[in-house]
Parts: structure tokens; C-alpha cells; sequence
């Protein structure tokens, strides 16, 4: 993964030169914003492979930032680490999750964690641009390209987070068949998975607010996981 470009959006600059350390060290190029408003002028022009921000900055905080670069199309796949160290950052994860974010560490950080959470959004995002590169999934009203991250739904495109989609190709590829919270956890985060159970079911709720009337196509099995069948008829 050397050499991938990571943005690192924080406003305290004692975190943001231990991140600039840590990150150069593991062979990443570091890309340094202290505002908030520096990311919405600059990064779309020069979008990073991956962005690390806190949820507390001065101005538009992480939640509003998030929004932003999700709803921006040049920036809208690039994976997004959040963090905080606020008491409250359970919910802080939980909230991250539903506004599109891939993934929640809390600070202060382990090194570690931190380079192993990184490692593994990469490689997702490597292994979807590389093996599933120019594949098209089709099912009832769906359709996935999977080269170009791009999904739509009864012919209108919707806007999936990295996460959603990788979900959402795991359940088209093993239509009728129940797939575990685990097996869907190891399929999208692999070696690298947050706490089990509750991160896949945020981001199928996530998925299934954006797919519609759809989003009845996957069905929840009680204690086990998910299922989608096109038996589950569109109500």
C-alpha cells in the first residue's frame, strides 16, 4: 500500500504531526488539511485514496464534512476513517456509520489499530477495482457495475458508500442463499472487522434506506443474518 495518498483532516496540529508521522513511516504520503473549509475548496481537485478526520472540528465538523465529501461524486468512494475522543463516542460510531463513513476509531489512537484499519480499507477498495473490475450484477430492479462503484435501482442511480456496496455485491452474488453477519463482516472488512454484528447491521440499514421499496429484496433472518431473494417480492 506504499505510496497511497491519505488525508488527514484535523485541527489540533500536535495530532496531525503524530498522524503525518505514523502514516509517512508506514510508506503512506500524508495530505494535510487543518480546516475543514481547505477540504471543500481543495480535495475534490485532488482526491486522496483515503481520509482520516475527527468528528470535533472548528466550523463544519466531521458530521457536515462527511456529508459533504459523500455527496460530492469526485470524492464519494474514498473510504473515510472517523474518530473521537469524546465519551460519547459509541454513539459517535454509530452515528459515523449511518452518515456513510467506512469505519470509527477512538482516540486516542493505538498505532497499530490505526495502520491495520487503513491496510484493510485499502485492500477492500484494491480487490473491488481489481477483481471485480467491468462486472455487472443484474437482479430484478437492481443493477451493479462493479468497475465503476456505480449502482442503480429501478433505473435510477443511487450513491452507496464503499461499505454499501461491497454489501450489496456480497448479497447479488449469493442470491437465496442466508449469508451470516459474520460471513458478511469477513466478505467486506475482513482480518480488520470492528466489533461483529452491529457494523454490518448499521451499514444494511444504511443500504436499505437508500434502495426504496428495494430494500424489501433483502430480508433479515433472525439470530443468523441476511438474505436477498427476489422471492421477497417488491411491496
Amino acid at each position: 500500500m506504499a505510496g497511497k495518498t491519505i488525508a488527514i483532516i484535523e485541527d489540533d496540529d500536535d495530532v496531525r504531526d503524530f498522524l503525518k508521522f505514523v502514516l509517512g513511516q508506514a510508506g503512506y504520503s500524508p495530505q494535510l488539511y487543518a480546516r475543514s473549509q481547505e477540504v471543500v475548496k481543495v480535495m475534490p481537485y485532488d482526491p486522496p485514496d483515503l481520509v482520516i478526520m475527527d468528528v470535533h472540528m472548528p466550523g463544519i465538523d466531521g458530521w457536515g464534512l462527511l456529508k459533504i465529501v459523500k455527496a460530492d461524486d469526485k470524492l464519494k468512494n474514498v473510504p473515510v476513517i472517523m474518530y473521537s475522543g469524546a465519551s460519547s463516542d459509541s454513539n459517535y460510531a454509530v452515528e459515523a456509520l449511518r452518515l456513510g463513513a467506512d469505519d470509527f476509531i477512538r482516540k486516542p489512537f493505538e498505532r497499530d489499530i490505526l495502520l491495520a484499519r487503513i491496510e484493510a480499507l485499502l485492500r477492500r477498495l484494491n480487490w473491488q477495482q481489481d477483481v471485480l473490475g467491468g462486472k455487472d450484477l443484474r437482479s430484478g430492479p437492481i443493477l451493479v457495475k462493479t468497475g465503476e462503484h456505480r449502482a442503480w435501482i429501478s433505473n435510477a442511480e443511487v450513491r452507496l458508500a464503499p461499505m454499501e456496496f461491497e454489501l450489496l455485491v456480497c448479497l447479488l452474488e449469493n442470491q437465496g442463499k442466508v449469508l451470516t453477519r459474520g460471513y458478511l463482516q469477513n466478505y467486506v472488512w475482513k482480518d480488520s472487522a470492528p466489533s461483529p454484528g452491529r457494523t454490518v447491521d448499521k451499514h444494511i440499514e444504511n443500504l436499505r434506506k437508500k434502495m426504496g421499496e428495494a430494500a424489501a429484496l433483502i430480508r433479515t433472518i433472525h439470530g443468523v443474518g441476511y438474505r436477498f431473494d427476489l422471492k421477497d417480492s417488491v411491496r
